[in-house]
């Protein structure tokens, strides 16, 4: 189902998310309509508490999406000692995410443990993954959230993973301070 921006920002607002930041209605509105610039995916990064998960969480259920959280994905790896990462976002299902051969959301990426050890071999599943996925790109959008800074994530994953997320996700910075603690309104 497409929904107009109008509704994106009903629906943020009933969700308590402040829609202004990085023109996010009109984000979700194209994302749900599949009308992203030539078929991106998208990077949300921030500090604490700014709102990405949330964000993210109200695109993947508009537009029926997927989402994971990247530590999940990094322990699916290592338990299920997967070869190839190519296979980890399709051909099997994983028990707990159903994220197949389909745009999938991966959440909090940075909050994962950079390697792994598979069958004795030192791996790095989200470098991987995101690389077999963006590899497959614009077939295949991957959209992500992260605490990471562009250039934290390009020392963390390489130069490599890092132009590929250039190339294929709008970047959406959120600047907001970490709303959890922030003064509720009516408390004492």
């Amino acid at each position: 189902m497409n929904y107009s921006r109008d509704q994106v920002e009903l629906m943020m607002r009933r969700s308590n998310l402040d829609p202004a930041p990085g023109n996010w209605p009109e984000v979700a509105a194209a994302m749900s309509a599949d009308r992203l610039p030539g078929g991106m995916g998208w990077i949300i990064y921030g500090g604490t508490g700014s709102g990405k998960t949330s964000r993210a969480r109200l695109a993947a259920r508009l537009c029926g999406i997927e989402i994971c959280e990247a530590a999940q994905l990094a322990d699916e790896f290592r338990e299920r000692g997967v070869v190839a990462a190519a296979r980890l976002p399709g051909g099997w299902q994983m028990p707990s995410c159903r994220c197949g051969l389909s745009d999938l959301v991966i959440d909090d990426l940075g909050a994962e443990p950079l390697r792994v050890s598979v069958y004795g071999e030192m791996r790095e599943p989200l470098r991987e993954i995101i690389e077999a996925r963006l590899n497959r790109w614009p077939r295949l959008r991957t959209y992500l959230t992260t605490n990471l800074t562009p250039e934290a994530l390009e020392r963390r994953y390489g130069e490599r993973v890092a132009s590929r997320i250039a190339g294929c996700c709008l970047a959406v910075c959120l600047d907001h301070p970490d709303w959890r603690r922030m003064p509720q309104e009516g408390a004492r």
